[in-house]
């Protein structure tokens, strides 16, 4: 039911986590591993569902995100960091859940190494938060390619203001994470800083008025 998309640096040892409990979780039906660090993954006897797809350079995280989804074949989709680990039985509320009527589903900043998890539940989303792209679900039929100039930062707001329909958090769950483990050196901090200010300059004028309807609906403050 899901496809699993994960672009690595493989900086970050959770990855090997990440993909064995993907691969024993049923409705994670496919795992596309975009390998941007021009190393061989190694992790050995990957089962037949994950695929492995070693760039000879970085794409970084946007255009690998795009590059996933195209490889995808499944109805909806997983953009997931390489640097969490999550109880994969949420995914059967998360199936549920998209198959109403809504845009995207990311990660609300309480789930960031929540050691107090409950029962599931979505809230509505008007603005992108904290964490939200840690781990975000959408159908593979609401994906808007992010554009080429955006490289590693602000993937998730462009996705997150493309939506036609509400976006929402999900709550009462535990996204186990070290945040940033490749994103966070200092050699791509100058490319983070260039995706800010495209995005301010350039893209955030397009979703104006998408902001400015659902704070005069919902009183967003």
């Amino acid at each position: 039911m899901i496809s699993f998309i994960i672009p690595t640096l493989l900086r970050s040892d959770k990855i090997f986590e990440l993909v064995r409990s993907l691969e024993n979780e049923p409705l994670a039906r496919e795992i596309i591993i975009i390998n941007n660090s021009q190393r061989p993954l190694p992790i050995d006897k990957l089962s037949e569902k994950t695929v492995v797809y070693n760039s000879d350079r970085n794409l970084y995280v946007n255009a690998s995100w795009n590059l996933g989804v195209s490889l995808s074949t499944y109805s909806f989709i997983a953009l997931c960091n390489d640097d969490i680990s999550f109880d994969t039985t949420l995914l059967q509320f998360i199936v549920r859940s998209l198959e109403q009527n809504i845009g995207i589903i990311g990660m609300h900043d309480s789930c960031i190494n929540n050691i107090h998890p409950g029962t599931p539940r979505l809230s509505r989303s008007y603005l992108r938060n904290y964490g939200f792209g840690t781990l975000m679900f959408l159908k593979r039929d609401n994906y808007t390619a992010i554009p080429d100039d955006l490289k590693i930062w602000c993937g998730d707001d462009y996705l997150f203001y493309s939506q036609k329909q509400r976006n929402y958090v999900l709550k009462n769950v535990s996204i186990n994470t070290v945040m940033s483990a490749s994103s966070g050196h200092k050699e791509f901090e100058t490319i983070k800083q260039q995706d800010i200010w495209l995005f301010n300059t350039k893209y955030r004028k397009r979703h104006s008025i998408y902001e400015s309807i659902m704070h005069r609906l919902f009183n967003v403050i």
